[in-house]
């Protein structure tokens, strides 16, 4: 087949970009949000690090031996990376598991209840009961304002790369 100019018709290319949206399977999902939690802990940590006195270890109480400062950062960073790398994976897991539960569902009560769950995380490495139920509280609040636009729109939208269906009315 040939067009106008008499050169061989193309057939059209298909499209074969990797999907970018955290909605695939739950390895996935799980995946990303925890590799994500890993590089915001290394970032804080590097913060953290910055901004706190190295441990002495000179007799003299001179000057911090080299060794000590390489051990005080990598303890920092592995720290910091495990715990958000942890809230990420606990989050997109309840996620998961509640869009599972609900039959599919996708919906904010999925990331409040994520959200909760992280939270809960957070305040229980602090082996308090009340630390956890109000970073619990926290987490849920915080994650029902990262869907808020979901429910101030009307006709359903696109928002950072996921899809929200238009808020239904009961």
């Amino acid at each position: 087949m040939a067009d106008d100019k008499g050169s061989p018709a193309r057939s059209p290319k298909k499209e074969t970009r990797k999907q970018t949206r955290l909605d695939g399977p739950l390895l996935e999902r799980i995946g990303y949000t925890g590799l994500a939690g890993a590089a915001m802990g290394t970032f804080w940590a590097g913060v953290v690090t910055a901004w706190t006195t190295p441990p002495v270890s000179d007799p003299r109480g001179l000057m911090p031996a080299v060794s000590t400062d390489f051990r005080q950062l990598t303890s920092t960073i592995g720290r910091q990376a495990f715990k958000l790398g942890a809230v990420g994976v606990l989050f997109a897991g309840t996620d998961c598991l509640m869009e599972e539960f609900r039959n599919g569902k996708k919906d904010r009560f999925n990331s409040v209840c994520a959200g909760f769950v992280a939270g809960a995380y957070l305040g229980l490495r602090q082996k308090r009961f009340d630390y956890a139920l109000g970073t619990a509280v926290a987490g849920g609040f915080l994650s029902f304002l990262g869907d808020l636009p979901t429910i101030t729109e009307p006709h359903g939208m696109n928002w950072m790369g996921k899809e929200f269906p238009p808020p239904q009315k009961f």
